[in-house]
């Protein structure tokens, strides 16, 4: 699974500055190149995590700036569940 590094990356895997604004409700793609200076807002971060994993993508600790902890959880709550364990 290929992991997106940096906001540069996020925007490129996503289409571009126009459609993350779109995607993400934004007026216009200003507010998305934005992040490039000041990072996306913690808000966000979540939302992302979710919209690349949908697309077969894993975003790294380094562009949701979240703790070693808390992106470990992340992770292992985004894990498919084993089966086995699902019929419990």
């Amino acid at each position: 699974m290929k992991t997106v590094e940096t906001i540069e990356d996020l925007i490129v895997e996503l289409g571009g500055l126009t459609r993350v604004a779109e995607e993400f409700g934004y007026e216009g793609p200003s507010a998305v190149g934005n992040w490039r200076a000041r990072g996306m807002s913690r808000g966000l971060r979540l939302e992302v995590f979710a919209r690349l994993k949908a697309r077969g993508l894993m975003a790294s600790q380094q562009l949701l700036d979240v703790s070693d902890e808390d992106y470990a959880a992340l992770y292992d709550l985004a894990k498919p569940q084993d089966s086995a364990a699902q019929r419990r």
